[in-house]
């Protein structure tokens, strides 16, 4: 890392050794700098001393430049003239272990490592809870209005449920309205419909109409001689993944 500027030498381009009076002014990144109260000069004019060290720009910011304008530059064949000199750029460069940084010219200092940017060593796997999935030996289940679901590891899923329907008249059929699965499958599944007999009146039967990966929807019979609500059980067997 670059160390804090405290002395700086003045050189005048053309081969003149600048002498008190060539120095004018003294600039800190386009500020003026006031003499005697930020930096003093050296009586022959070839150094300049600042009262408070000059501490590099942070890495990754542009350089800071120390920069004087004399009252003339001796260049050979066009005699004397004014003339502004850029003194120095002060920047830190980069430390060991830090991140990418560039040099005064642009060029590249040194290549972060995999820790300085937040990224994993090329020896690091991620866990199943690092990419949202179930470990091999998690079961997952669950339920809502719609049903009770089980995701099992190898992707087998199993939804389940029940309900009852309308008031069904004696010896009819009644269809069941469109039932959600409590978890879509990923293709449509095998279902199962049962329809619960009644121990005093009769039996009743239920019929699958169709069946889609996000829901299904029947027909329950009555059987008996009695109107009725028919309560019908469903269980539907597929994919998850």
């Amino acid at each position: 890392m670059t160390e804090p500027v405290t002395t700086l030498p003045v050189t005048i381009p053309g081969g003149v050794v600048p002498s008190g009076d060539d120095l004018v002014w003294v600039f800190l990144d386009g500020h003026l700098l006031m003499e005697g109260q930020d930096y003093t000069r050296a009586a022959d004019g070839q150094s300049i001393a600042f009262t408070a060290p000059i501490q590099p720009s942070p890495v990754g910011a542009p350089a800071r430049e120390v920069a004087i304008q004399t009252q003339k530059q001796t260049v050979v064949g066009s005699g004397e003239q004014p003339a502004d000199i850029l003194l120095d750029t002060i920047r830190s460069i980069g430390q060991p272990n830090g991140l990418a940084t560039l040099d005064n010219t642009g060029k590249l200092v040194q290549m972060p490592t995999a820790a300085d940017v937040g990224a994993r060593p090329n020896t690091w796997m991620p866990t199943a809870a690092d990419v949202g999935a179930m470990s091999a030996n998690t079961i997952e289940s669950g339920s809502n209005s719609n049903g009770t679901y089980v995701k099992y590891p190898d992707g087998t899923m199993i939804c389940f449920g029940s309900f009852a329907t309308g008031s069904c008249p004696p010896g009819q059929i009644i269809g069941t309205q469109s039932k959600n699965y409590p978890v879509a499958f990923v293709g449509v599944p095998v279902m199962t419909l049962l329809a619960r007999a009644d121990t005093t009146t009769g039996t009743a039967l239920a019929y699958l109409g169709s069946n889609t990966s996000g829901a299904w929807w029947g027909y329950a019979q009555n059987n008996t001689d009695t109107a009725r609500a028919i309560s019908i059980h469903w269980t539907a067997i597929g994919r998850w993944k």
